[in-house]
């Protein structure tokens, strides 16, 4: 049976997340504080036990319309290769086309998991564009990082609108506060570029890796000494959609919980 999971089911939720997800407790921990609600939690249920399941995270896409955001999907070690993920995924689907949103949308959390969801009827439409910083000698004079803070917010989505144009997550200013919030949480950060004093780019940093940078990603990967950066546009994929209506080819699904 398949349905959203209750207030009561939380603990047994999270040893499931636990169990296939243990690699950043640290984030687990912050998730299951802040951004966990049992009622966008659908659940598999049989004899008692919680077999399987995901998070439907509701979100928009700027000119597509309302689409729901699988995130944290799994199965219990004991229960796999039984088909219950498909089970599970086709009840969201029935749920969202009753809802009238427009796609299902997921990263996958690794290369083989591509060829599992297209087999269920997922396509790849969302890219990113990843690069090396290159600034040997290039001219930094006037240019600094400093630290974004929630004044930032109408700067960063102002950019992000027009750097992406259309096919983009549209982020609230609560999405953007916890974003920054969240990356410091975890050890990492959310900088502005400015030059002369002017903001004029912005980027979230964590591990070395510069995971949004819009503005100029080269000029801020390099004052904030990171490896690599990820934009938009580009032709590396993210992330998947299984359509219930027309969508464009491509489109961008960063800065999610991936």
């Amino acid at each position: 049976m398949t349905g959203f999971a209750l207030p009561s089911d939380t603990g047994e939720i999270r040893a499931l997340w636990d169990s296939c997800f243990p690699e950043e407790p640290e984030f687990s921990d912050l998730f299951f504080a802040k951004m966990f609600k049992s009622d966008t939690c659908l659940v598999l249920r049989e004899d008692g036990i919680i077999k399987a399941m995901a998070q439907m995270l509701p979100y928009e896409l700027k000119d597509v319309g309302k689409v729901t955001y699988i995130y944290g999907a799994a199965t219990h070690p004991d229960f796999r290769r039984q088909g219950l993920m498909r089970r599970l995924l086709e009840a969201s689907f029935e749920l969202d086309k009753k809802r009238g949103f427009a796609a299902s949308i997921l990263i996958p959390a690794n290369e083989a998991l591509y060829g599992f969801y297209a087999r269920l009827g997922y396509k790849t439409r969302f890219y990113i564009r990843e690069g090396k910083p290159r600034m040997s000698g290039a001219d930094l004079t006037g240019y600094a990082l400093r630290a974004a803070s929630e004044e930032d917010i109408a700067f960063m989505d102002a950019l992000y609108r027009r750097e992406l144009g259309t096919g983009y997550i549209v982020r609230s200013r609560s999405f953007w506060a916890e974003q920054i919030s969240m990356f410091r949480e975890l050890g990492g950060d959310a900088l502005i570029l400015t030059k002369d004093s002017r903001a004029v780019g912005y980027g979230f940093l964590s591990d070395g890796f510069l995971q949004e940078a819009f503005g100029n990603p080269d000029v801020t990967a390099a004052l904030a000494g990171a490896d690599k950066y990820a934009g938009c546009g580009g032709d590396t994929p993210i992330g998947m959609a299984y359509a219930y209506k027309p969508l464009p080819e491509k489109m961008y699904l960063n800065l999610m919980y991936n």
